[in-house]
């Protein structure tokens, strides 16, 4: 029996596949439970697994974790004729092997396997929770653990851990361990903020050239690692939103009009207002093609990016003091 988990949610397809397994019960897990990553694993070793049977067990199960012959990924050493062979096995295997193919992402549509193995196997798809069920399910996350959350709290707690489900359970995780009533200032103090925000400040610091703020934030990026080249792009991307949302509203756009064109949470858009307006076009362009020389210089080999980019946020608040 062949079944397909696949999707954006890793949490809802480890529970499915737990579920897989209680359905189809396997005796004597050590031989008759296998998984694999296919990119790691000869085709001709998947194909003697998947048509082994079981021992001594009603199922045997093999979890196939990416496979990459029903997606867009190409991997050296697979040719096309070994896939198809490979594949042809996977669509006759016996009822009492269960086979898995779990794929973290969207499967090839347009692949002539993949409209195949949509007549021939279970599909099990774990899409993002819209922002109603992702409250209900954080909430319920609380419950479970008898405790609770308060409004505040929980919508900051999405902002900063993001929609991943399995990144909001170890946050609950560790938010209920702390106290059984979470508030806001739990969330602020425990959950981690996300390099956006701390980019999104650290923009704004460098626009009101505000030297100290910009190196503490700064210096906390870079005891997690962040990588400069990144940092300047994330920063650019930034600073090239707030040119943009700038301009629309200089053009008289309203917010509705402005979130859909340049496709902005609407509920972000009044702060990236409220904050563009502070500035002139000319400021905000001139930072921008000064990042875009210091990638260039970087790329280039010229500059060494963690130097360049220092050197960067050093030279506009020394700008200011002059000033």
């Amino acid at each position: 029996m062949l079944f397909v988990i696949y999707g954006e949610e890793r949490l809802l397809m480890d529970n499915r596949l737990e579920k897989l397994k209680e359905e189809y019960p396997i005796e004597m897990p050590e031989l008759n439970l296998s998984t694999f990553d296919c990119r790691e694993v000869p085709l001709s070793l998947l194909s003697e697994e998947i048509t082994s049977a079981p021992f001594f067990s009603p199922y045997r199960m093999t979890v196939l974790y990416h496979p990459y012959f029903f997606t867009t990924e190409k991997v050296k050493g697979a040719s096309d004729k070994e896939i198809e062979a490979f594949t042809n096995l996977l669509f006759s295997t016996d009822p009492s092997h269960i086979v898995v193919l779990f794929q973290e992402g969207k499967l090839d549509e347009r692949r002539k396997l993949v409209k195949q193995l949509r007549k021939q196997a279970t599909f099990f798809e774990a899409k993002h929770p819209d922002i109603h069920q992702l409250r209900a399910t954080i909430r319920n996350g609380f419950k479970r653990r008898q405790s609770t959350i308060d409004d505040d709290a929980l919508e900051l707690l999405i902002d900063r851990a993001g929609s991943s489900l399995m990144q909001l359970k170890l946050e609950i995780e560790k938010l209920t361990l702390h106290h059984a009533h979470t508030t806001l200032a739990d969330v602020k103090l425990l959950v981690a903020k996300p390099i956006e925000e701390n980019v999104f400040e650290l923009s704004n610091a460098i626009l009101r050239r505000q030297l100290d703020r910009i190196m503490d934030i700064y210096q906390d990026l870079m005891l997690k690692n962040e990588e400069p080249v990144r940092l300047i792009a994330l920063i650019a991307t930034n600073l090239r939103l707030l040119y943009q949302v700038r301009l629309l509203d200089r053009k008289g756009y309203n917010d509705q009009e402005i979130s859909q064109y340049l496709d902005i949470n609407s509920k972000r858009l009044p702060y990236i207002r409220r904050d563009c307006r502070q500035f002139e076009l000319g400021d905000l362009l001139s930072l921008l093609d000064q990042l875009s020389q210091l990638d260039v210089a970087i790329k280039n080999g010229k500059v060494d990016k963690t130097q360049g980019l220092e050197l960067f946020l050093l030279n506009v608040g020394v700008q200011h003091e002059r000033r």
